[in-house]
């Protein structure tokens, strides 16, 4: 009967097997999608940013602010970083962001298999302008 049919409009069966196909693959793309994004959420909160609440302050403050977050009732850990903007070509536009963060970090991990952490090489006017 099915090759009957086949035989008699080829055309029509033809873009039947087309549509079918496409139809898996719409499927399969959107079952991908739904992975992929379920993926980078696992990895950016459960691998990297694992806090609960971060604090951003506009300047730079002293110890004494981050000694009083840590007093907070429920506060178990403060990390600290420093982000500073750095003009790392000819142009007047800061194009790049650099961080200063703890080795013993627990919040903030550098996520992937291969991601060991980075060391740069710091020059002293580098090192100043991150540091203060």
């Amino acid at each position: 009967m099915i090759l009957r049919h086949i035989e008699r409009r080829p055309v029509k069966s033809l873009l039947t097997v087309l549509g079918i196909a496409l139809a898996g693959g719409i499927t399969m793309v959107g079952r991908f999608q739904e992975a992929a994004i379920t993926h980078m959420v696992n990895v950016h909160y459960k691998l990297s940013q694992r806090e609960d609440l971060a604090v951003t302050f506009v300047e730079p403050t002293s110890w004494r602010a981050i000694s009083s977050l840590g007093s907070l009732p429920g506060v178990e850990r403060v990390e600290v970083y420093r982000s500073v903007p750095v003009d790392c070509d000819s142009s007047n536009i800061p194009s790049h962001l650099a961080q200063g963060r703890s080795p013993q970090r627990r919040f903030a991990a550098l996520a992937g298999r291969r991601s060991p952490p980075a060391r740069a090489p710091l020059g002293r006017r580098v090192a100043d302008r991150l540091f203060g």
